[in-house]
């Protein structure tokens, strides 16, 4: 008894698990789709300097195109299309930690699986009342057999650093870079918090 209770104590001040939750500005695309991600990480230790890891992530982004077209005949006019991409997705891999202690710097990759959302067309444009005979603006917008709703694998490779307070709280920042089979591209940098135990 005393055995595994002293053992006990001892995993414990390693503290070699920890939950990180981060807060990312967030680009979609080329870096037209702009948004946010936020992401809840668990990590555990199964080496000096590596850790497996666990997310569980959330994006949204979007996109205003306003009608600055010179050639618009309604110029006195204003006109937006808006459009929205949402995702949410589980991941997972392997952590290097090349520097460890109260600073600590993380290299991860690992696969990841995204369901994603998005109402953005293939093509859009606005038909005029001159053209349309119509006494008011038209949007046409053509999604072409695209599927507003995607299941997808892909890859992200995510760099982090942390340092750790009293209390094992932890304040950090991070920056990720992220592809899937759907082509799809988000990167993303922003503060993490956690703790760890």
């Amino acid at each position: 008894m005393i055995f595994i209770i002293a053992s006990m104590a001892a995993t414990g001040q390693e503290k070699n698990e920890k939950f990180i939750l981060d807060f990312d500005r967030s680009r979609h695309g080329t870096g037209d789709m702009n948004g946010i991600f936020v992401n809840l990480q668990y990590s555990k230790g199964f080496a000096r300097r590596f850790d497996w890891y666990g997310d569980i992530g959330f994006s949204i982004h979007d996109l205003v195109y306003l009608n600055d077209n010179p050639n618009n005949p309604a110029k006195n006019e204003i006109y937006e299309q808006r459009y929205v991409t949402a995702g949410l997705q589980l991941g997972g891999g392997i952590a290097f930690k090349p520097l460890i202690g109260k600073n600590e710097f993380s290299v991860q990759l690992g696969p990841l699986v995204r369901y994603q959302s998005s109402s953005l067309p293939v093509s859009a444009g606005i038909l005029y009342p001159e053209f349309t005979k119509l006494p008011f603006m038209v949007e046409e917008v053509k999604h072409m057999n695209e599927p507003l709703r995607t299941f997808n694998v892909g890859a992200r490779l995510r760099l982090a650093y942390y340092y750790t307070f009293s209390r094992n709280i932890l304040i950090g920042a991070n920056a990720n870079f992220q592809t899937d089979t759907y082509g799809d591209v988000i990167h993303a940098y922003g503060l993490s918090v956690g703790k760890r135990f």
